[in-house]
């Protein structure tokens, strides 16, 4: 039985590297572990403290000491997180505030955000705004209706009866 683990945000980072050290000491009931992070904070500190665990812990699994193996989506380490807001930079322009047809939208968007929120740059995260997050990384995952990212198919294709999901 696998288990395949979406780690999303710093906070995801930080339950990924507890996953590791259960996986370490034995206490989880599965023979793999397929692990992916969701972030858009490339320097996220977080990762890269469970990105130099991941690797340490393969290292030492080169000997075949755990009974849980770690994989990520194509066994490079360096791919084992993924940014859902591509080249996009602030939450004005990715939701195409200046498009919005009806004033009524744009009143929406500014009584929710300030103006701060709204040109602030996405590179290093949401800022605590999950709902903002969710949406865009729904909308990366598919390039079209009913078909995932070449990233999130390598990750998902090899799902069967009996495995467990954790986001």
């Amino acid at each position: 039985m696998a288990c395949y683990v979406v780690l999303i945000g710093g906070t995801g980072h930080r339950v990924g590297k507890a996953i590791v050290h259960l996986a370490a000491s034995g206490s989880l009931p599965v023979n793999s572990l397929k692990m992916m992070c969701v972030d858009s904070d490339g320097g996220n500190e977080d990762f890269a403290l469970l990105k130099g665990l991941v690797e340490k812990y393969r290292k030492l699994d080169a000997n075949n000491i755990f009974e849980t193996k770690i994989l990520t989506k194509n066994e490079n380490i360096e791919e084992l997180c993924w940014s859902p807001l591509a080249d996009m930079s602030d939450m004005k322009t990715i939701l195409g505030k200046s498009f919005m047809g009806d004033k009524t939208g744009k009143k929406v968007l500014d009584f929710l955000y300030t103006d701060f929120e709204q040109t602030k740059t996405l590179t290093e995260g949401f800022y605590g705004h999950t709902s903002i997050g969710s949406l865009f990384m729904a909308d990366q995952l598919m390039t079209a209706p009913g078909t995932l990212t070449p990233e999130w198919h390598a990750f998902l294709q090899d799902i069967t009866d009996g495995d467990k999901i954790l986001l």
